[in-house]
């Protein structure tokens, strides 16, 4: 959940994992637009009910609005700097006094960075802090929403029915 314990000077906490989940979602988010255009493209002549496509969209577009606020978060932590770090660590700290931050390490759920000082305390800066909130909601209505499309989908399935006579009385 947490890198090793990034030193002043490094250029950032992060790295490599943060470059590479920036790149994950715009995968993401780019294979969710060319999939969402293709499905405008073909929905012509399918007519399931008007609440199943509803809850159906609302579950894909608050994924994806999920995805991007993850994506706005990691893009926030690849490119801070030593300055902006300890800026951010002596807001978290809320005092006027210098701090003596000794490094810094990183969590990516949610993406957040902790300050470590010299008398061993760690202060949790969430970068930016709407970032943590953002992600819980829309991964939260994600869930409900495709929960719901889900229980909708099953109610309107038709039902196979077997041993049904036919028209003529006979089988």
């Amino acid at each position: 959940m947490s890198d090793d314990l990034v030193e002043h000077g490094s250029g950032g906490p992060g790295g490599i994992a943060v470059l590479f989940i920036v790149a994950v979602c715009l995968l993401v988010l780019f294979s969710g637009l060319v999939f969402l255009a293709s499905r405008i493209a073909t929905r012509r002549n399918r007519r399931p009910g008007p609440v199943a496509v509803w809850l159906g969209g609302a579950a894909l577009l608050s994924g994806y609005a999920a995805v991007a606020i993850y994506f706005w978060g990691a893009l926030h932590m690849l490119f801070l700097e030593d300055a902006d770090l300890y800026q951010g660590c002596q807001e978290a700290a809320g005092t006027e006094q210098p701090l003596d931050v000794n490094g810094y390490s990183t969590s990516y759920v949610p993406p957040r960075i902790v300050c470590h000082t010299g008398d061993g305390a760690e202060l949790a800066m969430i970068v930016p802090a709407w970032i943590a909130p953002g992600l819980a909601a829309s991964g939260g209505f994600t869930l409900a929403a495709g929960l719901a499309y889900g229980a909708q989908r099953r109610r309107a399935a038709p039902v196979a029915v077997t041993g049904t006579p036919s028209p003529g009385g006979r089988r």
